[in-house]
């Protein structure tokens, strides 16, 4: 199974990213029969994603008070199935109210079911391949909303026979969810959030939040920007799939490179109060900011799956980071039309926005990615790092320290007066952490560390 671990959760990723997300499309195309243009924007980019919000909330707090019921795949399965049949509800009522209603319980759902992918990222998925799984994965199911769109002349994401294809793809996904594995509940219960991971947990989530923000102003701005404009909007899929994909790999090579990659993309909204005087390069930022999007996204999402994947315990935070940037998204639609339509004011709005987010930013990159071995040559300096960087427990490196001694299960279990079965659980998890098949692969990596260093 460890093999197909990147492959069965890519695809569960995929599967589940391209149903919500197209549903979420074919849901606000049947609101429009029902609404005003205004409030079907308001529904959708402010009461939906907080929806999203609280469904990527409630799966924590599930996951933390009921692991044993929430860590199976039966409830994930649950989950989308219940997911269906409010998505079902809510894109052939011909009632206002009942579409709307169902539609925000939609929404709240497809939260939960980001959660529950992005925490089998978290637990599963050894640290150098999440950033490509979920770019990638994210980058496929782009791609295939756009060529959904293209179908029966582009009438198929905005017709009824469009539940039928997505009630297909829930079928698909629950299928792979099962080629899975039940995520671990060993501690699970009472999520430890202490020491140096509360702190970058609380530096992270405004941060995420301010990020939100910034993107949703630039955003808005640049729907009016473009609203006169010819500039295709389902074809910006595309972009968004080239950014995700460049994001995952960048992301893998080099977590920090990913986070500041994030960071230098938030400067779109500057080139779209910029280019509001230059019609003809519209088109050409509207491209470019989606394919800085996709920094973003994988940043958002990754950080808080590395964070959770520290330990058991720490799952519950897989889905944080995604719902920090639904919170800041649906606090960016609170801003009143006549600041968006002023381009002094969006100016003004996005350099008060950039001060509080860089000092953050860069606060937080220093709590998680400043820490150096103080010396190159020193071999405790250099093991210390290691288990940093992969984010090792205390346990789990003493584990590490005895498998690099040469012992076997049974002399650590001894040597730690712990059974040899918690041994054979760290060393299961010491694999997953730096993605190694066995022994020989991880004293490989660490010696391999100490060189580089």
């Amino acid at each position: 199974m460890r093999r197909n671990r990147l492959l069965v959760y890519s695809v569960t990723v995929a599967l589940g990213f391209l149903w919500t997300g197209a549903s979420y499309i074919s849901h606000m195309y049947r609101l429009h029969t029902f609404f005003p243009s205004g409030q079907v924007d308001i529904i959708a980019l402010r009461w939906n994603y907080l929806a999203q919000a609280v469904g990527l909330i409630l799966y924590a707090f599930l996951l933390g008070r009921f692991p044993a019921i929430v860590s199976r795949r039966v409830f994930f399965v649950l989950v989308m199935l219940l997911d269906a049949s409010f998505m079902t509800l809510a894109l052939l009522s011909g009632h206002p109210l009942l579409s709307l209603w169902a539609g925000l319980v939609m929404n709240l759902l497809h939260g939960t079911v980001a959660a529950a992918y992005l925490t089998l990222l978290g637990a599963f998925l050894p640290l150098a391949q999440r950033g490509r799984a979920f770019g990638y994965a994210y980058a496929a199911g782009s791609l295939s909303t756009y060529l959904l769109s293209l179908v029966a002349g582009g009438r198929m994401i905005r017709s009824s026979y469009a539940v039928a294809v997505y009630l297909a793809f829930v079928g698909a996904n629950s299928l792979v969810v099962c080629f899975g594995e039940d995520l671990p509940d060993e501690e699970t219960k009472g999520t430890d959030c202490k020491g140096s991971v509360r702190n970058k947990v609380v530096l992270l989530f405004p941060t995420l939040v301010l990020m939100a923000v910034l993107s949703s102003v630039g955003s808005q701005y640049q729907f009016q920007v473009v609203a006169d404009q010819k500039v295709s909007l389902e074809l910006s899929r595309a972009f968004y799939a080239i950014g995700l994909t460049a994001a995952g790999i960048a992301t893998d090579k080099n977590r920090k490179l990913g986070a500041i990659l994030c960071y230098v993309s938030l400067v779109f909204p500057f080139a779209q109060v910029v280019l509001r005087t230059q019609p003809p390069l519209i088109a050409f930022a509207w491209g470019l900011s989606y394919l800085l999007l996709g920094f973003y996204s994988v940043f958002r999402a990754i950080t808080f799956v590395d964070i959770s994947g520290q330990s058991p315990r720490l799952l519950p935070l897989a889905a944080l980071g995604l719902a920090a940037g639904r919170v800041g998204e649906a606090l960016g639609t609170l801003l009143p039309e006549t600041v968006l339509g002023h381009q002094l004011y969006v100016t003004l709005l996005v350099l008060a926005l950039f001060v509080p987010l860089t000092l953050l930013f860069f606060f937080f990159l220093q709590a998680m990615y400043g820490q150096e071995p103080s010396l190159p040559g020193d071999p405790e300096a250099i093991f210390h790092h290691f288990e940093t960087e992969y984010a090792l427990t205390r346990r789990e490196g003493e584990v590490l320290r005895h498998i690099l001694a040469g012992r076997a299960n049974g002399e650590i279990a001894a040597a730690l007066f712990v059974s040899e079965s918690t041994v054979k659980f760290h060393v299961k998890n010491i694999l997953r952490k730096t993605g190694c098949s066995n022994r020989i692969e991880i004293v490989a990596l660490v010696r391999g560390s100490g060189a580089s260093g």
